[in-house]
């Protein structure tokens, strides 16, 4: 997939934007040397691994990774501190879950997924290619803003030079250029009297390896440590200070930025987003039952597509799927005491399932043999009627047996987890005993209850129905007559 999003989606309006001063209405040109700094930055591609060591504490650090294709395509990844926590309690900064944060923007819109939990969330790109809402991107970081301003906010999303894009409440007003041998010293003055000084090396792709931003009641410094990965120069290490005070550490500790090694685009599978998943798709009509959306292998896919696909091929059902729905998958990234309230909730469902399977099979049964038979209205109503009957009495049954059936079930649920193939089977014959007044129903009230409704000549034209379909003589209303 191509990215039809402009390049305002990678690097928000950085990209070939012009900085405007307010005053006079005038358009004052930017330095050669800042937009070869732009240039350097929007052009690269490749992989990075990076961390933020908050005041320069390694304990604290959070672990990240970018990935950049030649088409624009763009992925992030948050894999969390030292102990793998990526989300945290904002009062207490205490971690809270374990799941590592995945995310990708393409020519479709954002995806987000956690490993170990299947399914996705979708933003898609609108029809004018503009960049998804605000909440789609707010967690992502962008290693290309490193050394792109005094202060790591360039490193958030869409905002790799806000030093100039986000100027508009103090505009730069003038621009001014030294050069010291390869070194560009480019100073910005802004409405207020503020100054933004680039240090840029232009013999090192254009990096900034210091700037200042001066203020009358605060002054911010980033200082980088240059170094070449495959032949491109970029920060290793990028140190942000607040009045000389060290308020954050980036640093690179792996990257790859081979321009003919770069992929050429991203797909959702370059996330852990496999086919099957369910994708819940936050700027779309909303979709339940068989038109819940699922990720195809290429395209987005309803239940239904789906459920079709695996019933064509077996093979095509997702393996976790097939764990998820059975309660036997596990997901690495609980902490013990989200496990256990993921196995009681699984638990929980499938109770309620089997508690309650006889519904939908008693229900569906109902309208199929209205349909064999082409029962009138008042045929139907009565086939429902006898339906709601049983159902009634049925709810009964459950609730005066729920405890045991319920006990039955959780016992039968953890032998399956062991793998304790005879006392599934015997639990498995318990519970059917248990439930056999409800089978009883079924069998002895509601199917012949509906076998008394249908009139012979019903019956007549249901059994030719049945014989064309299957292939064999045709109905006798639709035989050619004997001349």
């Amino acid at each position: 997939m191509g990215c039809a999003v402009p390049k305002t989606r990678r690097l928000a309006t950085l990209i070939g934007c012009i900085w405007c001063a307010i005053a006079c209405d005038k358009t004052i040109a930017v330095p050669p040397a800042l937009r070869a700094f732009q240039e350097a930055r929007e052009t690269l591609v490749g992989e990075i691994e990076w961390l933020v060591e908050p005041e320069g504490d390694p304990d604290k650090a959070l672990r990240f990774v970018n990935r950049y294709a030649r088409n624009g395509d763009f992925i992030f990844e948050a894999l969390g501190d030292k102990d793998g926590w990526t989300r945290f309690v904002p009062e207490t900064g205490e971690g809270w879950d374990r799941h590592p944060q995945l995310y990708l923007i393409n020519s479709d819109g954002v995806w987000h997924t956690e490993v170990g939990k299947l399914f996705c969330t979708y933003w898609k790109t609108d029809k004018n290619d503009k960049p998804p809402c605000e909440s789609a991107v707010r967690a992502l970081r962008d290693i290309r803003g490193a050394g792109a301003y005094a202060t790591s906010h360039s490193l958030a999303f869409g905002k790799v030079l806000d030093a100039i894009d986000g100027q508009q409440n103090d505009p730069v007003t003038e621009w001014n250029e030294q050069i010291d041998g390869p070194v560009h010293v480019i100073t910005g003055t802004t409405r207020s009297g503020a100054t933004i000084t680039w240090y840029i090396n232009a013999e090192r792709d254009w990096n900034a390896e210091r700037i200042e931003y001066r203020t009358s009641y605060a002054q911010w410094d980033m200082v980088a440590s240059l170094r070449q990965w495959d032949g491109v120069w970029f920060p290793e290490e990028t140190r942000y200070y607040v009045n000389g005070k060290l308020k954050e550490k980036v640093v690179v500790t792996h990257a790859k930025l081979d321009q003919t090694k770069a992929a050429r685009s991203f797909q959702p599978d370059d996330i852990g987003i496999e086919s099957g998943y369910p994708v819940m798709a936050q700027n779309l009509p909303p979709a339940s039952g068989p038109n819940l959306r699922r990720w195809g292998g290429d395209r987005i896919i309803t239940h239904a597509e789906y459920v079709k696909e695996v019933k064509a091929n077996p093979a095509k059902l997702n393996p976790k799927l097939r764990e998820q729905w059975s309660g036997t998958y596990h997901d690495p990234y609980l902490t013990p005491t989200q496990q256990q309230a993921m196995k009681a909730d699984s638990r929980a469902r499938l109770t309620h399932y089997y508690l309650h399977l006889h519904e939908g099979v008693w229900e569906r049964y109902v309208r199929e043999f209205i349909q064999r038979y082409k029962l009138n209205d008042e045929q139907s109503q009565k086939a429902w009627l006898l339906l709601l009957e049983c159902q009634r009495k049925a709810d009964t049954l459950v609730s005066r047996d729920r405890a045991k059936m319920t006990r039955l079930l959780n016992a039968w649920l953890q032998a399956r987890e062991a793998g304790d193939k005879s006392e599934v089977e015997r639990l498995s014959a318990r519970f059917t005993r248990l439930r056999k007044p409800i089978d009883d129903l079924f069998s002895k009230r509601l199917k012949p209850g509906l076998e008394r409704l249908p009139t012979r000549a019903q019956r007549k034209q249901a059994e030719a129905r049945a014989r064309t379909e299957a292939g064999g003589e045709p109905a006798a209303a639709t035989r050619p007559a004997r001349r």
